[in-house]
């Protein structure tokens, strides 16, 4: 990994993601981490990307990972934590005022 961080090439898709998922980072939560959307980050990882990552953005990555310690283990105690329940579907059910929520 230091040699990627300190490389003065451009990162390829492959070692994008290395460094994302090194860091702990879904790729949500490193979308959100560099401002970008989901779907950026999925054309800057695809060896088929048009899409190249920008300098700038490049630079930020290379710094996160220059001050992040990598993730040790991925433990599933800590991800089950931020889970949030499956959404439940919405019936509705026409009433003589209109729309109505049915239980």
């Amino acid at each position: 990994m230091a040699s990627l961080r300190k490389s003065a090439t451009k990162l390829r898709p492959g070692e994008i993601r290395f460094l994302r998922t090194s860091l702990g980072y879904s790729s949500a939560d490193f979308a959100r981490a560099m401002g970008v959307s989901p779907e950026t980050v999925s054309h800057r990882e695809s060896v088929r990307a048009p899409q190249k990552m920008g300098t700038t953005a490049e630079r930020l990555l290379r710094l996160m990972a220059l001050q992040r310690k990598p993730v040790q283990s991925y433990r599933l105690e800590e991800t089950a934590a931020d889970e949030k329940p499956a959404p439940r579907p919405l019936r509705l059910e026409a009433t003589a005022k209109g729309w109505a929520a049915v239980a």
